[in-house]
């Protein structure tokens, strides 16, 4: 299970794969990535 999405998700999340994974299932989920980005633009 190889996405575009996965691959942005992974680069900002490589450290902790199993959050990537959790928070990349939520985006694809919800189809909001700008969402997801301003909320985690730490």
């Amino acid at each position: 299970f190889v996405d575009k999405g996965m691959f942005y998700v992974r680069i900002r999340f490589g450290r902790n794969e199993l959050e990537t994974i959790d928070k990349m299932i939520l985006i694809y989920d919800t189809g909001q990535k700008r969402e997801y980005s301003k909320t985690n633009d730490r």
